[in-house]
């Protein structure tokens, strides 16, 4: 019986030490088949933002642009009712809140490959709403690097937008300072790129120096508030969600991937946005919370760009 029971511990042992080996060994990267700009030209990648409806009826959701991990939603009621657009694969959901517009809306379809559900639901009385329309749209996106990437509903840019032109015109001075301390005179042609993680830490800095957190806007703010980065970016304030929203959008802009983050940290008791930026020459993603390091670096405090993944645990990404 002694021996039974012996063994039974003993086995019991060796499934833990599996377990636990399984648990903590670090996650194997995804090896990609191209480049993301070999990507980017497979799909003719085109920046999509106020496109004017061209069709007829109230609803209207295009996959045009399914392959490069958007879809275009159309919604003019004419009507100030609450409608909510549900984006679905399975159990996983996405919840949005949207207001008449003549002009197209994007949407991320950052679930993986497969058949999504969209449906539109129109608040009828306090907190019920009623299905108005829906559609199932098969998606395949060969590259999912490139669903980070587009301009969408809550990270909204365009490529003449002050702040996005901003972020070029840092990566340049930057390119030409160092051509200029090699003692050569600027010559656009010989200019020598910057690695991904270079640029980064360019832009990252530029936010974390440049941007105050506003603690008074946190209390007036709606639930279905929506970052304005060129409001942000001539205020230079703004909350967290504001923060994570105009790094992204810069990112974006020097196709560098980037999510925007929602979720909990140990750095903060309450709901927190951050972001995750692709290093492709590193093929890795690394955290970044300019919001915190905005944080620090104004009350002259320690702190470093990439953060423990551990730390952060999120609920949605974009």
């Amino acid at each position: 019986m002694k021996v039974k029971l012996g063994i039974g511990i003993l086995v019991l042992a060796i499934s833990l030490i599996v377990a636990i080996f399984f648990l903590m060994r670090p996650e194997e990267s995804v090896v990609y088949e191209t480049t993301i700009e070999q990507s980017l030209l497979e799909v003719n990648f085109t920046i999509r933002r106020s496109d004017r409806y061209n069709g007829e009826g109230v609803f209207d959701i295009k996959e045009d642009y399914s392959k490069q991990g958007i879809v275009d939603l159309y919604y003019n009621a004419g009507t100030n009712k609450q409608v909510k657009l549900v984006i679905s694969m399975g159990r996983k959901k996405y919840t949005y809140d949207i207001v008449d517009d003549p002009l197209m809306i994007y949407f991320p379809l950052q679930l993986g490959n497969g058949k999504y559900d969209i449906e539109v639901y129109e608040n009828v009385k306090e907190e019920k709403y009623k299905k108005v329309y829906s559609r199932s749209v098969e998606v395949n996106v060969k590259d999912d690097r490139i669903v980070y990437l587009n301009t969408i509903q809550i990270i909204d840019w365009e490529v003449d937008d002050q702040v996005v032109e901003l972020a070029e015109q840092l990566i340049l001075e930057e390119q030409i300072k160092r051509f200029e301390s090699d003692g050569e005179t600027y010559d656009s042609q010989a200019l020598e790129d910057l690695k991904d993680i270079e640029k980064i830490q360019i832009i990252y800095r530029y936010v974390v120096e440049n941007i105050r957190y506003d603690f008074a806007k946190l209390g007036t703010l709606q639930d279905d508030y929506i970052p304005d980065i060129e409001d942000v970016f001539n205020e230079k304030e703004g909350i967290c969600y504001d923060y994570s929203a105009i790094l992204a959008s810069m990112l974006r802009r020097l196709t560098i991937p980037t999510k925007l983050i929602k979720g909990y940290t140990t750095k903060t008791k309450v709901f927190h946005a951050w972001n995750e930026v692709y290093v492709e020459d590193e093929n890795r993603w690394i955290v970044i919370d300019t919001t915190y390091d905005s944080y620090m670096f104004e009350r002259l405090k320690p702190f470093k760009m990439e953060k423990l993944e551990e730390d952060y645990t999120a609920v949605y990404e974009y």
